[in-house]
């Protein structure tokens, strides 16, 4: 019981700890390692991870769902996300930070469709970014959204009765996806899987974000993983956007 806790405590730590009690109480014991080979052998091992790491881990004890494409059409589904870059960008107003980005992809192709560049994610950007893939490719069935307050604003989402976002009222004036008759889904909140957007992000932070015409604002991919020129510029968001279009 001492090793099998949410405090995921070493094993040698929770034996010394037991040993403690049994010299006192008298008890009869086991040596370390047949004690632990006891554990292993008695208690399944998707029991020690659940018990040990929570829902979190036991849901990488098990395998990943396939997703096949191979029935859907073009823009028959999409989804989108935000991400942050990992480049120090100026903006007109003087300002500097890493921008965010927010993208709409086609779900039977890759392809991402259309995207907005802000300071912070915002319903403004998300409904431009939506507005600009209509206009230019048509109105996909179904759009799978990130649970973020710029995808559940009631512009876009208002009159759908699931929701992880604000309110639902009876009385909400319809958004745009409920009047063109688009099928909202929700991907599983801080669960990054649940949306395949995510696999695009991953080459957004390998090919843009160190893109050579970024050096020095290249900033890393964490707090521990600054380069060395770390902040010793800042690009332009005009010379910002220009890359990301290529």
């Amino acid at each position: 019981s001492l090793y099998l806790r949410l405090e995921p405590a070493t094993f040698k730590e929770s034996y010394r700890i037991a040993m403690k009690l049994a010299k006192a109480e008298g008890w009869a014991t086991l040596t370390e390692r047949t004690a632990q080979r006891r554990i292993e052998a008695e208690v399944p091992l998707v029991t020690r991870v659940f018990m040990r790491e929570g829902i979190a881990g036991l849901m990488r004890c098990y395998p990943a769902k396939i997703r096949d494409r191979s029935t859907l059409p073009a823009l028959e589904a999409v989804n989108a996300d935000c991400h942050k870059i990992d480049v120090l960008v100026r903006w007109p107003d003087g300002t500097e930070n890493r921008p965010q980005i927010v993208a709409f992809q086609d779900l039977y192709s890759n392809k991402m469709l259309s995207w907005r560049v802000d300071h912070d994610p915002n319903k403004v950007m998300v409904m431009a970014a939506f507005g600009e893939m209509v206009e230019n490719y048509g109105i996909p069935r179904h759009c799978l959204f990130d649970n973020g307050h710029e995808f559940a604003n009631k512009w876009l989402t208002g009159g759908a009765k699931t929701r992880f976002r604000f309110k639902v009222r009876d009385d909400d004036p319809l958004g745009v996806l409920p009047m063109m008759g688009i099928q909202m889904h929700w991907a599983t909140p801080a669960h990054g899987q649940a949306k395949p957007i995510e696999r695009g992000f991953l080459d957004f932070a390998n090919d843009i974000a160190t893109d050579v015409r970024f050096a020095g604002a290249y900033v890393g991919k964490n707090p521990m993983a600054k380069p060395e020129n770390y902040r010793s510029r800042a690009v332009p968001v005009e010379t910002f956007i220009r890359v990301v279009e290529e």
